[in-house]
Protein backbone atom coordinates (compact mmCIF):
# COMPACT_ATOMS: atom_id res chain seq x y z
CA UNK A 1 0.00 0.00 0.00
CA UNK A 2 1.38 3.71 -0.81
CA UNK A 3 2.00 5.96 1.68
CA UNK A 4 -1.21 8.14 1.22
CA UNK A 5 0.88 11.36 3.52
CA UNK A 6 3.49 11.53 0.51
CA UNK A 7 0.74 12.15 -1.94
CA UNK A 8 1.15 15.86 -2.51
CA UNK A 9 -0.66 18.16 -5.51
CA UNK A 10 1.14 19.27 -8.62
CA UNK A 11 3.17 22.42 -7.32
CA UNK A 12 2.47 25.75 -9.02
CA UNK A 13 4.44 27.07 -11.92
CA UNK A 14 4.63 30.90 -11.53
CA UNK A 15 5.34 31.20 -14.74
CA UNK A 16 2.36 28.78 -15.88
CA UNK A 17 -0.10 30.56 -13.73
CA UNK A 18 1.17 34.31 -15.25
CA UNK A 19 1.00 32.76 -18.66
CA UNK A 20 -2.95 31.40 -17.78
CA UNK A 21 -3.37 34.96 -16.22
CA UNK A 22 -2.33 36.53 -19.99
CA UNK A 23 -4.74 34.58 -21.90
CA UNK A 24 -7.99 35.09 -19.22
CA UNK A 25 -7.30 38.91 -19.73
CA UNK A 26 -6.66 38.27 -23.15
CA UNK A 27 -10.16 36.22 -24.08
CA UNK A 28 -12.05 37.27 -21.02
CA UNK A 29 -11.70 40.89 -20.34
CA UNK A 30 -13.03 43.81 -22.37
CA UNK A 31 -9.66 45.57 -22.88
CA UNK A 32 -7.97 47.25 -26.01
CA UNK A 33 -4.54 45.60 -26.70
CA UNK A 34 -4.04 46.52 -30.35
CA UNK A 35 -5.21 49.41 -33.11
CA UNK A 36 -5.55 48.76 -36.64
CA UNK A 37 -2.76 50.68 -38.00
CA UNK A 38 -4.88 53.90 -39.50
CA UNK A 39 -5.48 54.90 -43.61
CA UNK A 40 -5.26 51.26 -44.60
CA UNK A 41 -7.65 50.25 -47.35
CA UNK A 42 -9.36 47.12 -46.50
CA UNK A 43 -13.09 46.42 -47.04
CA UNK A 44 -15.21 47.00 -43.20
CA UNK A 45 -17.52 44.28 -44.55
CA UNK A 46 -15.27 41.43 -45.75
CA UNK A 47 -14.78 38.77 -42.48
CA UNK A 48 -12.97 39.97 -39.37
CA UNK A 49 -10.00 37.68 -37.60
CA UNK A 50 -10.76 37.00 -34.46
CA UNK A 51 -8.64 37.64 -30.86
CA UNK A 52 -5.94 35.94 -30.80
CA UNK A 53 -3.44 35.49 -27.82
CA UNK A 54 -0.27 34.20 -29.72
CA UNK A 55 1.67 33.12 -26.81
CA UNK A 56 3.37 36.58 -26.40
CA UNK A 57 0.67 39.03 -26.86
CA UNK A 58 -3.18 39.29 -26.93
CA UNK A 59 -4.37 40.60 -30.40
CA UNK A 60 -7.94 41.96 -30.45
CA UNK A 61 -10.15 41.46 -33.49
CA UNK A 62 -9.82 43.01 -36.79
CA UNK A 63 -10.66 43.19 -40.54
CA UNK A 64 -8.74 40.72 -42.59
CA UNK A 65 -5.83 42.12 -44.85
CA UNK A 66 -5.37 44.83 -41.95
CA UNK A 67 -2.13 45.51 -40.02
CA UNK A 68 -2.25 45.93 -36.36
CA UNK A 69 0.32 47.60 -34.02
CA UNK A 70 0.88 46.97 -30.30
CA UNK A 71 3.69 47.66 -27.81
CA UNK A 72 6.10 45.04 -27.38
CA UNK A 73 4.79 42.82 -24.01
CA UNK A 74 7.36 43.90 -20.57
CA UNK A 75 7.57 40.85 -19.31
CA UNK A 76 9.63 39.14 -22.04
CA UNK A 77 13.42 39.54 -21.00
CA UNK A 78 15.10 41.59 -23.82
CA UNK A 79 12.18 42.78 -24.95
CA UNK A 80 11.56 47.06 -25.14
CA UNK A 81 8.10 48.17 -24.08
CA UNK A 82 8.69 51.37 -26.04
CA UNK A 83 9.11 49.57 -29.44
CA UNK A 84 5.68 48.33 -31.56
CA UNK A 85 5.28 44.79 -33.06
CA UNK A 86 2.83 44.52 -35.62
CA UNK A 87 0.85 41.83 -37.08
CA UNK A 88 -0.62 41.46 -40.72
CA UNK A 89 -4.11 39.71 -40.43
CA UNK A 90 -4.42 37.10 -42.98
CA UNK A 91 -7.55 34.87 -43.61
CA UNK A 92 -7.49 31.18 -43.98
Amino acid sequence: MQNSSNNVGPTKNPKFEFLKLLVRECYFTNVTHSEVVPDQKYDENAPWCPRLFDGFACWDQAPARSIVVQHCPEFIIGFDPRLSVYKRYVPM
